[in-house]
């Protein structure tokens, strides 16, 4: 609802009054009930007919003093007189024309009075305003001083509280991180851990294979000694079976066999020229045949066959070298404990055990670590007692 104030006394004014006729709007001034009827009661026909009043806020009235009368006044006195002249006329018409100026006189002083007092009423009304809203924004202030300084302690302690929980977020990442780059790293080196061990296996089934395979050749070459031996030992059988008929027949006498020539060589020489061949297995013969012969002879001749290339040919020549118990192949017996081959090993273990009576706990099956510390206590019972175990007699 707008609000007017009276332009006379400064009371508010709804502007519902303009339409009821309780409020009146006279040379743009708003004037109330109450002052108009102060003034003159209501309004004539000639005077100004009541407008809307615009939109206004409380407004100080004009100072008015004694020398300039109120305009409201000046037309009530304007206006008496002349109602007064067409009434009355003659004398009691000035009269009464007299009397209503000194009428409109006496009221426009009483409303000056009132005027100033209202002005002044006005003036103390807005100071004590004034004050009022100041003391009331003092203690909206100081009622909200507290709260704002509450409301910044809580905000920077949950700005705290935030940067803390960020802070040890970032540390609680960093360490995940860590843990992520460790558990990486473990990975790789099990990865490559698991590579390794898969060429590990690989190459352990490759060297199995390859030692299946030899371990097969090495039989072969076992089932052709056998049956060498087996050969041999049915032509002897058969010798002796003929010998001993000729010797019954008396075709050959008994101690005539097998007698020497004093004029020729040794009967095993043709042998010794056979240990040069080319073939593997006339080598294997003619080192078999030498040590049959039972002669220390033979013995520098067979050394060199411990070297050879052919597994059973080295095989043999141990073997025939323990039948000649020739104690001159000691150290080339010891030599070959350190032979790749098992079977090798083997022979010249049990050559060198009859040979020397030694055993130092040499096994030819057992780790190359163990092998070779137990190779090197046969080397340093042969220096010690090399020299005193080949004068001991022998070839």
């Amino acid at each position: 609802m707008d609000i007017h104030f009276c332009d006379l006394c400064n009371e508010s004014v709804p502007a519902s009054d303009f339409a009821i006729g309780r409020a009146f709007r006279r040379k743009g001034r708003v004037v109330c009930a109450q002052c108009d009827a102060a003034m003159g009661g209501a309004r004539s026909a000639g005077s100004e007919s009541s407008e809307p009043a615009a939109p206004s806020t409380s407004v100080a009235p004009p100072p008015v003093t004694a020398s300039s009368p109120s305009p409201a006044s000046t037309e009530l006195a304007a206006e008496a007189p002349a109602e007064a002249a067409r009434a009355w006329p003659g004398v009691f018409g000035l009269m009464a024309g007299t009397a209503a100026l000194v009428a409109v006189g006496v009221g426009g002083v009483l409303v000056l009075d009132r005027l100033d007092g209202i002005q002044g009423e006005s003036q103390a009304i807005r100071s004590e305003n004034q004050r009022a809203k100041s003391d009331l924004r003092a203690e909206q202030r100081a009622a909200l001083a507290p709260l704002r300084e509450e409301i910044t302690a809580a905000a920077d302690r949950t700005e705290r509280a935030a940067a803390a929980a960020a802070e040890a977020q970032s540390a609680r990442i960093a360490q995940l991180e860590q843990q992520l780059a460790a558990a990486s790293s473990r990975e790789a080196e099990l990865r490559a851990s698991i590579e390794a061990v898969r060429a590990l296996v690989g190459e352990s089934r490759r060297a199995v294979d390859a030692e299946r395979a030899r371990d097969a050749e090495l039989v072969a070459k076992i089932d052709q000694v056998v049956e060498f031996h087996g050969n041999r030992l049915i032509d002897l059988e058969e010798r002796i079976r003929e010998a001993g008929a000729l010797v019954a027949a008396g075709v050959v006498p008994p101690g005539a066999a097998g007698t020497p020539d004093p004029s020729a060589g040794p009967a095993w020489e043709p042998l010794v020229a056979e240990l040069a061949s080319e073939d593997a297995a006339v080598r294997l013969q003619a080192a078999y045949d030498l040590g049959e012969t039972g002669d220390t002879a033979v013995v520098p001749h067979l050394l060199p066959m411990l070297s050879d290339a052919d597994v059973f040919v080295r095989m043999v020549t141990a073997q025939a070298l323990d039948t000649l118990q020739a104690r001159l192949a000691v150290p080339a017996l010891i030599a070959r404990l350190g032979d790749d081959t098992i079977t090798v090993r083997e022979a010249a273990l049990i050559a060198l055990r009859n040979i020397t009576g030694q055993r130092f706990g040499y096994e030819p099956d057992a780790r190359q670590a163990d092998r070779d510390r137990k190779l090197e206590q046969w080397r340093t019972w042969w220096r010690r007692e090399g020299d005193d175990f080949l004068s001991g007699g022998g070839g």
